[in-house]
């Protein structure tokens, strides 16, 4: 993020939280309920290629970031 107003990268229905940034700034995990469900997705930071992360039976949230991955 380098400043300035801040913009949507989100779209859809359901609603976001708990956004958080990778170590090395490309993308943001959150939590999104949709349906009662609440799944873990990424999207790059520029707002592109939103999509659920994990593909698992119950509700995901509050995602971290390992430093080992990058």
């Amino acid at each position: 993020a380098s400043g300035g107003a801040p913009a949507r990268i989100t779209s859809g229905p359901g609603s976001c939280e708990a956004p958080t940034w990778s170590p090395d700034g490309r993308l943001i995990a959150f939590s999104r309920e949709l349906n009662g469900k609440m799944e873990i997705y990424i999207v790059q930071a520029n707002g592109e290629g939103m999509r659920p992360m994990f593909a698992l039976e119950g509700n995901q949230s509050y995602p971290r970031w390992s430093p080992r991955l990058y």
